[in-house]
Order: C-alpha cells, then structure tokens, then sequence
C-alpha cells in the first residue's frame, strides 16, 4: 500500500501575490442579446419566412376579393388563421429555446 500524500496549498501571502500578479480567477459571463432580438431571429427560419409570403399572398387575394365585391367580411378569416400559425410557431420555438438557454 501507498501512504497518504496530504497536498497542502498554497499560502494566504502566496494567494494574495499571485492574486496582485495575474488578477482574480473570476470567470466573466458572455453578453447577451436582449430577448426581443432573439425573438425577431426566429423570424429568419425558412419555414416561417415561407409561411409569411403565404401569409402576404393570402392577404392581398382576400383584400382584392372583398374590395371587388365578390366576398363579404369573412374572407379575411384564412390569413387570421395563418397569422397565427406563424405567430404560434415563433412563440413556442421562442419559449423553447429561451428554456434551454437558461
């Protein structure tokens, strides 16, 4: 059997100087971007940017359909539906990776 090796470290004159000599061993946390800027992110995703030109195709052939006469107020009702599909979408991907982060 080996004996015991007891390590002693190092003195309280010895930290101090080393301290004065190469700073504090004090890790320092990485900047964050603010949570808005994350969330404006997921807007960059290839299936949200699909989802928000379907979006703008949907809008525009609701507004010349109900501008032009041929359909009442509900038409508006499938780009509701896909506003919020995208904003569902963004939200949860948002909340998910905002839970993982920390």
């Amino acid at each position: 059997m080996q004996p015991n090796h007891h390590h002693i470290g190092l003195t309280d004159t010895q930290v101090l100087e080393s301290r004065k000599q190469h700073g504090e061993n004090i890790l320092t946390l990485p900047e964050k971007d603010p949570w808005w800027k994350d969330f404006l992110e997921k807007f960059t995703d290839p299936i949200i940017v699909i989802l928000l030109i379907a979006l703008g195709l949907s809008i525009c052939v609701s507004c010349f359909e109900f501008f032009s006469g041929h359909a009442e107020w509900n038409v508006f009702l499938e780009p509701a539906g896909s506003l919020v599909a995208v904003l569902l979408a963004t939200v949860v991907g948002f909340c998910l990776e905002l839970s993982a982060n920390k």
